[in-house]
């Protein structure tokens, strides 16, 4: 009997009143979650995982789902001499990335799929995501992985990488837009990097 969502009034952000539900929800942590992060943690405790990156920055170069943010190559080499790999997870074995997460300090990549392996982190990471606009609705998800794993969960938003970054892109028609990690979107991640290592 209740209005539809698209009914629903808008606040200043143009999210109907469901979305503070939705946040608050979605920032919980069921016993699903928690026991498939206690599994996956069990399955690699004695596996070898010295060859991976404890500080990283998860690469979307030649990626068919999803391509790479603009400034993601600036952004990696400035990353690099602070200790960074660039890992494409699409590359590694599901084992590989679970103990890649499990074992690291801090993450830093584009908002997407890939980020769900954030439930694998512990308390000593610290998980930099980067998105835009559109992407506020879809955080409230990774807020709940966090929230199993118990990690620090941090995001960047920025500009979208279209012809007029101002405009709101249309999903229905254009798809899916990555971020424009400008001049100034990379000093505030890099200067973050800085303040956590």
């Amino acid at each position: 009997g209740g209005r539809a969502v698209e009914d629903a009034p808008r606040g200043r952000y143009g999210l109907g009143d469901q979305f503070g539900y939705c946040c608050g929800s979605s920032n919980s942590v069921g016993v699903l979650q928690r026991g498939c992060r206690d599994l996956a943690g069990a399955a690699i405790k004695d596996r070898d995982s010295s060859h991976l990156p404890k500080r990283f920055c998860i690469s979307r170069k030649g990626s068919v789902r999803r391509p790479a943010m603009k400034g993601e190559e600036q952004l990696v080499a400035e990353l690099i001499p602070l200790g960074f790999g660039e890992v494409q997870l699409e590359t590694l074995s599901p084992a590989d990335q679970v103990a890649l997460f499990h074992n690291a300090e801090v993450v830093v990549g584009q908002h997407g799929a890939g980020m769900t392996n954030m439930m694998f982190c512990g308390p000593q990471t610290t998980v930099l995501e980067i998105g835009h606009g559109q992407t506020i609705t879809r955080w409230r998800t990774f807020h709940q992985m966090a929230a199993a794993a118990g990690c620090q969960f941090e995001g960047f938003f920025c500009d979208y990488d279209t012809e007029d970054p101002t405009i709101k892109p249309n999903l229905a028609r254009d798809g899916f837009p990555v971020p424009w990690v400008t001049d100034a979107a990379r000093a505030a991640i890099i200067d973050r990097v800085k303040a956590l290592i």
